[in-house]
């Protein structure tokens, strides 16, 4: 448990540097954009000084890598945060919903990837609700910035992903579905409980850890 908690700790600090590049990437939702940069450095003007110690707001603030297979606590309509730092080529990442209803749990599954660099295009499956394969139905519109928050959102009628404040998906359980998946809203619906993470990015993105149990 020791070693798993300053392997956390130091991801972010070999991360940061990564961050400071990039003035954009709004690390602190609550705050206001200003807030956030206002005295955030490039690249050039970082020393490891000044990154050690951006590293230690991350943490302070809830930025933790994110566990493969770890259960993490989530109320009905919280937003999932994630953050990616580079694009990789058909590389996925993966959410599993658990959710109540009907005196049972059951568990939804979103994907997503990417599927080319020069574009930036991504493509996702929600299970039960489209065809389960890639390249099948696609994101839209989204940023080609190299780091990447993610804000995803599921209520009991919409899957809604934001990629750097642009919204890329707004996904209604009731009309969007694919042929022959009619009945996926009657699951996806249900109440969210805990949200599961897994990726075959070489990186795994970093994530609030307000959302862990």
């Amino acid at each position: 448990k020791q070693w798993y908690q300053r392997r956390v700790q130091m991801k972010p600090k070999r991360l940061s540097r990564k961050f400071v590049e990039n003035k954009n990437v709004m690390l602190y939702p609550s705050s206001s954009k200003d807030d956030v940069t206002e005295d955030t450095k490039t690249t050039e003007e970082c020393d490891d000084s000044d990154c050690e110690d951006y590293a230690d707001d991350e943490v302070k603030y809830g930025w933790i890598q994110s566990v493969p297979d770890k259960d993490y606590s989530l109320l009905p309509g919280q937003s999932v945060q994630l953050i990616t730092i580079s694009n990789e080529l058909s590389k996925d990442i993966r959410l599993y919903y658990t959710v109540t209803g009907e005196g049972r749990l059951d568990t939804n599954k979103f994907l997503m990837r990417c599927e080319s660099l020069d574009n930036s295009q991504w493509s996702y499956v929600i299970a039960g609700c489209t065809v389960d394969r890639w390249c099948a139905q696609f994101f839209n519109n989204v940023p080609p910035d190299k780091i990447k928050q993610w804000i995803i959102t599921k209520t009991a009628a919409h899957l809604k992903v934001m990629c750097n404040n642009v919204t890329v998906l707004n996904f209604d359980f009731g009309t969007d579905f694919s042929p022959g998946f009619e009945d996926g809203h009657k699951v996806w619906s249900r109440t969210e409980k805990s949200i599961q993470f897994n990726t075959s990015f070489k990186q795994p993105p970093l994530m609030r850890t307000k959302y862990e149990q």
